[in-house]
């Protein structure tokens, strides 16, 4: 099993996505008084002069959702006895992996206001963006490998 380049791609994706889970920021929200800095676990607010950090009270379940993604791409490196079942969830994985920085990016760039009564002046990425986006290229290299093993084995059965 390790010796197949994909369990590396998949071992990579997940440790990039359980990074996340140790309160990396996605991205900041500026509205000329307040910055709202949002990670897997939720929204913190901060005066822009510094000072007080306040937790925001809104209770979010990013945090849930990375955990049983990481189980999923678990999942789909152990099914690699039956490569059928594995073709099938890696592509699940790479198009929800897809559908996440898509969604952190449609947030940013739109700068969808959930945090302030005021205008949203300025948006920063954070470094969890970052990680998330540099993670998907490794989803899909281990969806090739995948789908390298397949053809592979679906040759070798016409031989026989």
């Amino acid at each position: 099993m390790l010796q197949r380049i994909q369990t590396i791609y998949f071992i990579i994706v997940m440790a990039i996505l359980a990074s996340l889970l140790s309160g990396v920021e996605i991205f900041t929200m500026t509205d000329g008084e307040m910055n709202f800095s949002q990670t897997v676990f939720g929204v913190e607010r901060q005066s822009v002069k510094g000072g007080y950090i306040e937790w925001m009270g809104q209770f979010e379940y990013a945090y849930l959702f990375v955990i049983v993604y990481v189980m999923l791409v678990f999942l789909a490196m152990m099914s690699y006895k039956s490569l059928k079942r594995q073709y099938t969830l890696s592509k699940i994985v790479l198009f929800i992996y897809v559908l996440f920085v898509l969604a952190i990016l449609a947030v940013t760039s739109f700068g969808i206001n959930g945090y302030s009564p005021k205008e949203i002046t300025g948006i920063h990425v954070g470094i969890g963006f970052y990680l998330l986006s540099g993670g998907l290229p490794f989803a899909y290299f281990a969806l090739k490998g995948v789908q390298k093993d397949k053809v592979l084995l679906d040759s070798l059965n016409r031989l026989r």
